[in-house]
């Protein structure tokens, strides 16, 4: 038991750390397999609000003669009203739409779980040793 409370820190840490990579590797893996799949198709900006950090485009294309809308984030600041882009949707679910981007947030959480994890290993590796010198 004095085990558990000694190492216990260490040991939610490292799962909270295998946990952020998994997320945001099957995330990644989840894009490309949208992105393969994908069909392309141009697209008009009807709207942009810019959010400070990223954009918000509100966009218009058109599918066998039917007219969809829908939205997208992109931290690309280089779109304007009324331009055209070329965006991938679903070809089973036309309203899932994206610009090809990978959302650049899903590294930084797998950074943070390489770094949360290569840290919390050093230290609970350093209070291990430590504790078999005083035995």
């Amino acid at each position: 038991m004095k085990k558990i409370k000694e190492y216990g820190c260490y040991i939610i840490i490292i799962l909270v750390a295998i946990f952020d990579l998994i997320y945001g590797f099957i995330k990644i893996h989840d894009e490309y397999i949208f992105l393969n799949k994908a069909a392309k198709i141009n697209a008009t900006i009807t709207t942009v609000i810019n959010n400070k950090k990223s954009l918000t485009l509100h966009v218009d294309y058109y599918i066998d003669d039917k007219k969809y809308q829908g939205t997208i984030l992109t931290t690309n600041k280089k779109y304007l009203d009324s331009s055209t882009i070329t965006i991938y949707y679903d070809k089973k679910i036309p309203e899932k739409i994206s610009n090809g981007e990978i959302n650049k947030s899903i590294f930084i959480i797998i950074i943070m779980g390489f770094l949360f994890l290569f840290i919390d290993l050093i230290l609970f590796f350093k209070k291990y040793i430590k504790s078999k010198q005083t035995l």
